[in-house]
């Protein structure tokens, strides 16, 4: 039903049906016709992938959308800085997709992201109803406007997890002493995440329990890879994740309830209703 309204929409722009006409004669002549239908599959997901997001956003009073590849523009500084990427949130559907290959109960988590950003990761984790939500940003911009988006998400969704931010170094975040997931997507370089992952083992060493990583294009896996605590149990072409050796926990798909909870209509129950929608 959401795909047709959405087609419907783009059927309602006249002047976009002559513009994306004339684009698919040019593809047809120069790929083919089976050319042209990728072509239009591939533009159709990616704007209605845009379309959520930009629904997400309207939703929830928030502004989670754009890149920002400046950091140092938007405050950020530090040793670390020329190895810091930029920020891009990540998509509705690929975080579904992350949890159920994690296949965790978000309420014996805590929730970590590094390199928060606006904080769409902070405001999706706080629907799956994690423990904690905590996000680490080095661009003081971008914390900032995070601020004022949990705020106003925690003022529609008041039953949502707890979230905090910290406006620092990644590499200086203590990981938390609690069953954990800790999100990366591409934040930084090899260097810095060297750093993060040698924290992590520290804090394992000190402390063994069940640790779990999600990867989102994972363009220095060597820093995960290399440590013997941690298995990797999923690697495909958008992220990869890995979780400690030897813990196991009751199997959870995203979507089932633990024996005895009930969903509830927002906030830590939220997650039932995606789940409706996949």
């Amino acid at each position: 039903m959401t795909q047709l309204k959405f087609g419907l929409m783009l059927s309602q722009e006249p002047a976009g049906i002559a513009r994306a006409a004339h684009k698919a004669l040019t593809v047809a002549r120069a790929r083919g016709i089976l050319g042209l239908v990728r072509a239009v599959e591939h533009s159709v997901t990616e704007r209605y992938a845009r379309w959520q997001e930009d629904r997400f956003d309207r939703r929830y009073g928030v502004d989670t959308r754009g890149i920002e590849d400046d950091l140092a523009s938007l405050g950020a500084t530090g040793e670390h800085l020329p190895d810091a990427y930029g920020y891009e949130p990540v998509r509705a559907t690929v975080f579904r997709a992350i949890m159920r290959a994690l296949a965790i109960d978000p309420l014996r988590y805590v929730f970590v992201d590094f390199g928060s950003g606006k904080g769409r990761a902070l405001l999706l984790a706080a629907q799956y109803g994690f423990r904690r939500v905590i996000g680490v940003e080095l661009a003081p911009r971008l914390h900032e406007i995070a601020r004022r988006n949990v705020q106003a998400f925690q003022h529609r969704v008041p039953r949502a997890s707890p979230i905090e931010l910290h406006c620092g170094d990644a590499a200086g975040l203590a990981i938390p002493d609690a069953d954990t997931l800790l999100c990366f997507y591409n934040p930084f370089g090899a260097r810095v995440l060297g750093k993060v992952a040698a924290n992590i083992e520290q804090s394992y060493r000190r402390l063994p329990r069940n640790l779990a990583i999600a990867y989102r294009n994972p363009m220095h896996p060597d820093a995960f890879e290399q440590l013997p605590f941690l298995r990797r149990t999923v690697r495909n072409e958008s992220f990869a994740v890995y979780r400690t050796r030897g813990f196991h926990e009751p199997k959870f798909d995203g979507c089932q309830l633990s024996p005895g909870r009930k969903p509830v209509p927002s906030g830590r129950g939220a997650r039932f209703e995606s789940c409706l929608k996949q």
